[in-house]
């Protein structure tokens, strides 16, 4: 067997000894994203040899996963890489196409209803009835402070009109009669 990366050989069998050797019963098989530690955990039972299914195995994980994550994050000549593949995936997930829940239709809406003295909150439960659109009263919130930002003022129809919410004095004390 050969290595493309010269590497300390007995360093990474005692580093995943007791990894190798522990039976990983109940192993959860929902999906959630590989963190840089399983990347590493990837990468060295790649170079010590060991096949996808083992490595999937060992870092509990559907052997699916393992064959993607080699795939997708290789570099050219198929080596693997933990830092490269995390650069990799982060670039992915960074530049993917966003959802766009606030469209003409609906900041159209929303203006309109501000304007008319309505609270986020009143607007997000009426839109659903008049438009057929579902955005809820914290994305209206970020919408409205976005706009702030770009020189708008939709947070001047704001009732609170963008002013900060001061906690009551806990020393006042009611009398009673």
């Amino acid at each position: 067997m050969q290595f493309f990366h010269p590497i300390d050989k007995g360093l990474i069998y005692r580093i995943y000894a007791n990894l190798l050797s522990t039976k990983m019963k109940g192993i959860s098989m929902a999906y959630k994203q590989l963190t840089l530690k399983k990347r590493y955990h990837i990468s060295a039972l790649k170079k010590l040899g060991y096949k996808q299914n083992y490595i999937a195995k060992v870092i509990g994980v559907n052997p699916s996963t393992i064959s993607r994550e080699l795939k997708r994050n290789s570099d050219t000549n198929k080596i693997y890489n933990a830092e490269l593949a995390q650069v990799k995936t982060f670039k992915r997930h960074k530049y993917k196409p966003k959802r766009k829940s606030i469209t003409k239709k609906v900041e159209k809406y929303i203006r309109g209803k501000l304007k008319q003295d309505w609270s986020p909150e009143q607007i997000a439960g009426r839109m659903k009835i008049d438009i057929d659109k579902r955005v809820v009263h914290e994305t209206i919130y970020k919408f409205i402070y976005t706009n702030k930002f770009n020189g708008g003022n939709l947070y001047k129809y704001l009732r609170h009109k963008n002013k900060r919410y001061h906690k009551r004095d806990k020393n006042i004390v009611v009398e009673v009669l």
